[in-house]
């Protein structure tokens, strides 16, 4: 139940102070249930998006490296893959990327994100340049380029909406009640 206000008393003073307490709590743990909750919503949305199969050229699946098969993984060296076209998020092959992502805790941060260095690649385009020894003993340069295959700005932009609700719905579980207004 709500109480009355006082003549002359402030009514955003009361409400303030209460935002002022979550944010002290939020700031001190990032363990706290709407930034938890908020997180596992983006990585779900970050999974999605690297669930969707690919509309690009079919190849031979790349399969995985033997350290990979010993653990009783399937081998796939011998069939077909959809890889993803330039634009769209990368098509799982052996979904390493897709399994990779996880959260970090390292106060005062909540992390999503992986620790697979072609991430990034990925996801913004490179340009990398490599030098190779042949057989016959000469030195080949040539360089690589990856097109942009961007997976986690558009998962972030699909999960705004639910993140906020679920940040909302957590910090009502904690006792407290706050309105959740769309747009930024």
């Amino acid at each position: 139940m709500a109480r009355r206000l006082r003549p002359g008393e402030n009514p955003a003073r009361p409400l303030a102070q209460r935002m002022r307490g979550l944010a002290a709590i939020l700031e001190s743990d990032p363990r706290a249930p709407p930034t938890w909750e908020a997180a596992l919503v983006l990585l779900g949305s970050i999974q999605g998006e690297l669930s969707q199969p690919g509309s690009g050229i079919t190849r031979k699946s790349r399969g995985i490296t033997s350290h990979l098969a010993g653990l009783g993984t399937k081998r796939r060296a011998k069939q077909l893959h959809q890889a993803s076209a330039p634009g769209e998020p990368p098509a799982p092959d052996i979904s390493e990327l897709r399994r990779s992502f996880g959260l970090e805790v390292r106060a005062p941060f909540l992390r999503v994100g992986t620790p697979l260095p072609q991430a990034p690649a990925l996801d913004r385009g490179a340009v990398i340049a490599r030098t190779a020894l042949r057989k016959d003993g000469t030195v080949t340069n040539y360089v690589i380029v990856i097109a942009p295959r961007p997976f986690m700005e558009p998962a972030y932009l699909k999960a705004r909406p639910d993140m906020r609700i679920a940040a909302a719905v957590a910090l009502e579980a904690m006792g407290e009640r706050i309105l959740v207004l769309g747009g930024d």
